[in-house]
């Protein structure tokens, strides 16, 4: 889905700029101040970074047109990404097991969901939290107090995740931008890690990319019922109830302005739907809990109650900071290419969502369990994504502007071929018209048997005098 570039697509653009720009700076010097390089140095390596990037774009808008042409080939289109999306998935699935920990971790939320002879899950007030506790208790109640079992249910929901979330981007961000995001989730040393980590993000995940999935649905069709309106409200609610990271999901659903205005009432009818739908939800929990509403209520505002403003801190030790570098080298890309797509863009959206969770991050409203760093880099990721589909970008896009002059276009040729056919130009020979015509009109003239000079012969008025009234009685 494309959005029309205006004024705040810019701005987006530029806050884009900014923030890559900054983040292949900060990791130049610290690498830079590890190896004994000075600033100036670093600062000189950080602009080579960009120039680069710049001169890639350059070259790969050579390859524009063949580009173009292999999309035409839906067939071709299909059967690569096909087979790209299941090379990736199971490249995925291997590294996971070829990188199977030995020493496993997370040890500590498989100690609280184990089965003992005790009561079930303790009640904790973190919604996706109590939820990755009691699926984990039921993987124990079924096969038995293994934490290996939870490293493999770990495997499949980050599995299930990847699926979604593709599926998810494709909707929004094109088929280039899912698989290359797709490709970071596979590939990407630092996720893989992750995944093999007892704990809720790799759930949440799972449940944000359904999420996402169903509100993209909204945003494609453009006649969407009031019930896939109302249904996408509740999804997103339960997001939200489950961690304060699902409210990005509504910076998708509000870009519906930027799409139709005639939607707007839809918009509000799915706004409505997700209040009632939390507050549903925490219903729910009172019922389950034997707590009151209210108490209910101010235990999740106190989780996410902002705090004193600081930047968060990310490990960029090890294999993490290769993957950051490759990512912010990718996204910089995106800086010269955002300008290649006339008219339309897909940016901004992602770069309002990444904002609004590292405003969270920075505002430490994210809990420690769930900093929300795994979405963030799958917004990155996708971001990168666009930007190297916007290299290849055809030069002219089918914008509001080009339809217009062409509708025009073909009222005025309309109007020609109208005119031509009244009056032909000369020199113009039109085909001859296969389609049975009416007879051409032929001007009569009266022929009589009768001449001219017998007419007199032929008067039948009776005379009758002037002053005879016999019509007066």
């Amino acid at each position: 889905m494309s959005w029309k570039k205006n004024g705040f697509s810019y701005f987006m653009w530029l806050l884009y700029t900014v923030a890559v720009g900054s983040g292949i700076f900060c990791l130049v010097m610290l690498r830079g101040r590890q190896t004994g390089y000075s600033l100036p140095i670093c600062l000189l390596i950080g602009c080579a970074c960009l120039l680069a990037a710049g001169a890639v774009v350059f070259f790969l808008r050579l390859f524009a047109g063949a580009a173009s042409k292999l999309r035409a080939n839906k067939k071709l289109s299909y059967l690569s990404e096909s087979g790209l999306v299941a090379a990736l998935l199971c490249t995925g699935l291997f590294l996971c097991i070829w990188n199977f920990p030995e020493s496993l971790t997370g040890d500590g939320y498989y100690e609280l969901a184990k089965v003992t002879g005790e009561q079930g899950v303790i009640q904790v007030v973190h919604g996706a939290v109590y939820l990755y506790l009691q699926l984990l208790h039921i993987v124990c109640l079924l096969f038995g107090n293994k934490i290996a079992l939870g490293v493999w249910l770990q495997v499949i929901l980050y599995l299930l995740a990847a699926v979604a979330f593709y599926f998810a981007v494709r909707r929004l961000a094109g088929v280039v931008s899912a698989i290359i995001m797709l490709a970071f989730m596979m590939l990407s040393p630092f996720l893989a890690a992750e995944a093999l980590v007892l704990s809720p993000n790799i759930l949440f995940l799972l449940i944000y990319g359904m999420a996402l999935y169903v509100a993209s649905g909204c945003l494609k069709k453009s006649d969407c019922s009031m019930l896939r309106y109302c249904v996408t409200g509740i999804v997103i609610a339960i997001t939200v109830y489950l961690d304060i990271a699902g409210i990005t999901l509504f910076v998708f659903m509000l870009s519906v302005m930027l799409v139709r205005r005639e939607r707007l009432r839809t918009l509000g009818i799915c706004f409505g739907s997700a209040i009632i739908g939390f507050f549903g939800c925490i219903a729910l929990d009172t019922v389950l809990s034997g707590k009151e509403f209210f108490s209910v209520l101010m235990a999740w505002r106190s989780l996410y109650s902002p705090e004193v403003f600081a930047l968060p801190v990310i490990v960029c030790a090890g294999k993490a900071y290769w993957d950051m570098i490759v990512l912010l080298l990718i996204m910089s890309l995106g800086i010269f290419s955002f300008r290649y797509p006339q008219g339309v863009e897909r940016t901004s959206v992602w770069v309002l969502a990444s904002a609004a969770l590292m405003a969270m991050q920075c505002f430490q409203i994210t809990t420690v369990e769930m900093m929300g760093f795994q979405l963030l880099y799958i917004f990155m990721a996708v971001l990168a994504g666009i930007g190297i589909c916007n290299v290849f970008a055809p030069a002219k896009s089918a914008s509001k502007e080009t339809a217009i002059k062409a509708a025009k276009i073909v009222k005025s040729d309309t109007i020609v071929k109208t005119e031509a056919v009244s009056a032909p130009a000369a020199g113009v020979r039109f085909i001859e018209n296969p389609l049975p015509l009416p007879k051409k009109h032929v001007a009569k003239t009266m022929d009589y048997r009768l001449k001219p000079d017998e007419k007199d012969g032929f008067d039948y008025d009776y005379p009758v005098d002037e002053n005879d009234d016999f019509d007066i009685l």
